[in-house]
């Protein structure tokens, strides 16, 4: 009988691939009928699966005009969220221009 490789393991396999362990995850918080795709991400957590960039340079990406950054998905009592989706075909036009 195989058994499955615990959750932390796979995702540090993805990471060797370019992908987030962040993005891999499901979060223990999220009602199971969401999709990892809805979760909602603060500017922190997306800073950190963008190699822990700075808070400076996370301003001047959403301050560029070539590729824009995404707005804000929802503002909650001040807070921006974008979803996972968003930040992740953000990503992908970036690799493309690059």
């Amino acid at each position: 009988m195989e058994s499955t490789p615990p959750r932390a393991a796979q995702a540090l396999t993805n990471e060797s691939s370019g992908v987030s362990r962040i993005a891999q995850e499901q979060p223990s918080g999220c009602p199971p009928q969401f999709a990892a795709e809805d979760q909602l991400l603060t500017a922190a957590q997306i800073r950190k699966m963008n190699a822990d960039i700075s808070a400076t340079t996370f301003w001047r990406w959403r301050h560029r005009t070539n590729p824009p950054f995404p707005p804000p998905t929802v503002t909650i009592n001040g807070k921006d969220y974008w979803t996972l989706a968003v930040v992740r075909a953000y990503r992908a036009i970036m690799q493309k221009v690059a």
